[in-house]
């Protein structure tokens, strides 16, 4: 159930209304030491796609974010498709732990998939000489993204897979005594599939990443002769949910 909260600083941000501010780190601010980052990752999501299971995954791997988001209230977020990264206020972090062992076990008994899940303090995160800087993109009155910079959300991901950190993987690891057998709470969530179809020829989608995202992308812009671009899906620089307009 979704609780009322008061605004965090993440709401008190000023909104980037040009897609080319989202380049430019003045418009950033350090997440709160204090408050938590929790990241979710489906194992296997190549080959259960290759098997027809490509809304499942989707399902699987968005249901994180709608189990926190109806724990906490609306928090800034990432849909990564396969997995997803969110940020969890500190009042929340015991109740999360249970949260995401409940999404844990609905993804593998509803869709018979391993979704990896992690929740780590970010003074960890900084400890190791990381960061996550967070800014809110607002293009419209009607729709804000959160959009994160910094490395601190790589390590974290590749941590909870078993390929960086050994000791913040240990310190996010969420066990199965945190579950208390109740469904995970999953309230809004939807995935609908719509069939995308080539107007002009085919569609391509290209994953680009830069030490230097503002250059990148006015030359992106300039390629393509548009005066911006839709936000690129970067691994610095991440286009993310935030359901409050």
């Amino acid at each position: 159930m979704r609780t009322p909260e008061t605004p965090s600083f993440y709401d008190n941000l000023t909104p980037m209304r040009d897609p080319g501010q989202v380049y430019d780190s003045r418009h950033y601010v350090p997440v709160p030491s204090d408050w938590f980052i929790a990241v979710s990752d489906i194992k296997g999501s190549t080959a259960a796609v290759e098997t027809g299971q490509h809304s499942d995954v989707n399902f699987a791997a968005a249901a994180m974010i709608a189990s926190l988001n109806n724990l906490c209230g609306a928090i800034p977020y990432q849909f990564g498709g396969d997995g997803a990264v969110a940020l969890v206020p500190p009042e929340h972090a015991l109740a999360a732990r249970r949260v995401l062992a409940q999404t844990r076990r609905f993804a593998r008994e509803e869709f018979k998939l391993d979704l990896r899940v992690g929740l780590a303090p970010l003074v960890e995160i900084n400890a190791r000489g990381k960061e996550v800087r967070v800014g809110r993109y607002q293009p419209a009155p009607a729709s804000a993204y959160a959009v994160f910079l910094g490395d601190g959300v790589d390590l974290m991901e590749s941590s909870v897979k078993g390929r960086a950190d050994d000791s913040l993987a240990a310190l996010a690891m969420i066990n199965d005594a945190d579950d208390d057998g109740q469904p995970p709470d999953l309230t809004g969530l939807s995935c609908r599939w719509t069939p995308l179809r080539a107007a002009r020829g085919k569609m391509v989608a290209l994953v680009l990443r830069s030490n230097d995202h503002g250059t990148l992308h006015t030359e992106l812009t300039r390629i393509a002769g548009v005066p911006a671009l839709t936000l690129p899906r970067l691994k610095i620089c991440r286009r993310v949910g935030h359901p409050k307009g």
